[in-house]
């Protein structure tokens, strides 16, 4: 169903964000792979968000 659907979404877009920030929180030395993280991670919890809002 469509709430399966939207709650599936939801996880796995926090798990990738999770990982991500896991991953990526050591990386401030290097500037640019900081920004792409900080970036990676501003996308997936805006997506989690609007997971959230549709539900």
């Amino acid at each position: 169903s469509d709430r399966t659907t939207i709650h599936k979404n939801l996880c796995v877009c926090l798990l990738i964000a999770e990982v991500l920030f896991v991953c990526g929180i050591g990386q401030t030395d290097q500037r640019i792979v900081c920004g792409v993280v900080a970036g990676l991670l501003h996308f997936f919890f805006l997506c989690a968000f609007a997971w959230m809002f549709l539900e």
